[in-house]
C-alpha cells in the first residue's frame, strides 16, 4: 500500500500550490466578471 501512496504524495505535493493557485485564479476571474454576486435576473 505504501509503495502506491508514497509516490503519489511525492508527485502531488509539489503540484498542490499550483493547483490551488489555478483554482484561486479561476474563482477570481469568475467572481469579478459577475457584478453584484450571482444575481442573474
Amino acid at each position: 500500500m505504501k509503495r502506491v501512496v508514497m509516490p503519489a504524495l511525492v508527485l502531488w505535493n509539489p503540484a498542490l500550490p499550483l493547483v490551488l493557485a489555478t483554482f484561486t485564479f479561476i474563482f477570481l476571474q469568475t467572481f469579478s466578471s459577475q457584478p453584484a454576486g450571482y444575481s442573474y435576473s
